[in-house]
Order: structure tokens, then C-alpha cells, then sequence
């Protein structure tokens, strides 16, 4: 349970700056493929480890 305590921070991190460069490269006219896939994948992950922890603290009870 404590490594998800610092992956999720991570992938937020990560989700966070993905979205930026996702707005720049729009505001550009550049291509934006990479960063919505990367975008879906990472909110997936997020959300599964979220899940997961919650899960995890719930079986404590």
C-alpha cells in the first residue's frame, strides 16, 4: 500500500505536464496524438491504482 501512496503523486505529476504540453502543442497547430494516448493511458493507470488503494484501505477494517 505505501508504494501506491507514491505512484499515484507521480502519475499525477505526470498527467499534469502531459496536459500542458498537450495545450501547447494545440495552440501550435502541431500534431497531439502522442499526448492523448498518453493522457488516456495515464488517467486509466490513476484511476486503477486509485481503486486499488482504496481497496487496500477498506481490507484494514
Amino acid at each position: 500500500m505505501v508504494y501506491l501512496i507514491f505512484i499515484i503523486p507521480i502519475l499525477g505529476i505526470m498527467l499534469y505536464v502531459n496536459t500542458v504540453k498537450l495545450l501547447k502543442n494545440i495552440k501550435a497547430g502541431r500534431n497531439t496524438e502522442l499526448q492523448t494516448g498518453l493522457g488516456a493511458a495515464l488517467t486509466g493507470l490513476v484511476l486503477f491504482l486509485f481503486l486499488i488503494l482504496l481497496i487496500e484501505i477498506n481490507s484494514y477494517r
